[in-house]
């Protein structure tokens, strides 16, 4: 998804506050607040002691901030910056962690016949979507797609080489890496339950019992739709609605498709729940550009995965909702206009 860019931490905007812990029968419970890849970071960590509770959500920043390092496109210093300013056939050295996940990319966007693929920094750049936004000619898209994509890369022996000029954009995977990267580290610092919400992107771990996760409406997302029941994993969301503009007449979305080099078609909003943050990430994008009916047939074919498809209707004011068979009696409506169906 291209809808919540990384982008690099403020100095002064490193706001991270902690609220007193508070016990709970199975342990204490600390809640933080951060700011990081230029969006909310909230933790709430549960340990058996308090300095073990704080120390685990300060692990998880600081692996969230180690992931921005690595993966950030939005700052010239970052590790994933430096591979791509190399000349096309050199290679270098690359961590172990930047390995992992360009990899992991990699296999989601083969997966998904390229609906996933970090690949689009050129596009991005033709559309000037880090700026005004702009509609560019059809040669210049031609040359941005020439540029080639995630699979352009080879990585082995912990080193990366490019066989493309390809310019990557970490939006659409990038949360889902620093998600995974925090719950590493807080569960290596003794965390034993964790409930992280990441700009959107929720994920938990060691819950005894279900919790309602809310859904924002696609039309405002100042207010909710629906509600998934959930234990652990990590639900996803893409859409246009929060930065939505008109160019020259004409509405231009921020999440393209990196096929046809072409904004995804508006259909609404896509939820995506899986068990590791990073796939719900790469999914929720892939799945919005391949529209309704092809992401709803790719994920009954998944295992461990689940979908919430929220169409707008043009017609009138209601919103259609489909589900995988796996959510059927996991989603409530909270708005009266929704039509819920499952597959």
């Amino acid at each position: 998804m291209y809808p919540q860019p990384m982008i690099a931490m403020a100095a002064a905007a490193a706001f991270f506050a902690a609220t007193p812990a508070h016990a709970q029968r199975d342990g204490v419970v600390v809640e933080r607040v951060a700011f990081a890849m230029g969006t909310s970071l909230q933790i709430e960590a549960r340990a058996e002691t308090r300095d073990a509770a704080v120390q685990s959500s300060e692990c998880a920043l600081k692996a969230v901030e180690a992931a921005e390092r690595r993966l950030s496109t939005w700052r010239d210093d970052s590790e994933l910056m430096a591979l791509l300013r190399m000349p096309v056939e050199e290679s270098a050295p690359a961590s172990a962690a930047l390995c992992a996940e360009l990899l992991e990319a990699q296999r989601w966007s083969r997966l998904t016949n390229r609906a996933f693929d970090p690949g689009v920094g050129a596009l991005v750049a033709v559309y000037d979507l880090r700026g005004e936004g702009q509609w560019p000619s059809a040669a210049r898209i031609a040359r941005a797609l020439s540029r080639g994509g995630i699979a352009d890369l080879s990585i082995a022996g912990g080193r990366v080489t490019k066989r493309a000029n390809v310019m990557l954009d970490a939006g659409a995977f990038g949360k889902g890496a620093a998600l995974e990267a925090a719950v590493a580290a807080m569960k290596a610092a003794g965390a034993s339950a964790a409930t992280i919400n990441f700009g959107g992107q929720t994920l938990m771990f060691g819950a005894e019992a279900e919790s309602s996760v809310y859904v924002a409406d696609p039309r405002d997302r100042s207010r909710s739709a629906l509600r998934v029941q959930v234990r652990d994993g990590s639900l996803a969301t893409t859409c246009n609605s929060e930065r939505r503009r008109v160019v020259d007449g004409r509405p231009l979305g921020h999440i393209l498709d990196p096929r046809s080099g072409l904004p995804a078609e508006d259909l609404g909003s896509v939820t995506i729940w899986a068990s590791n943050a990073f796939d719900a990430d790469c999914l929720s994008t892939a799945c919005f550009v391949l529209g309704p009916d092809a992401a709803l047939e790719l994920v009954e074919r998944l295992d461990g995965v689940e979908i919430v498809v929220m169409r707008c209707q043009s017609s009138s004011s209601a919103l259609t909702v489909r589900l995988s068979s796996g959510f059927k009696d996991r989603v409530k409506g909270v708005l009266p206009e929704l039509d819920i169906q499952s597959s």
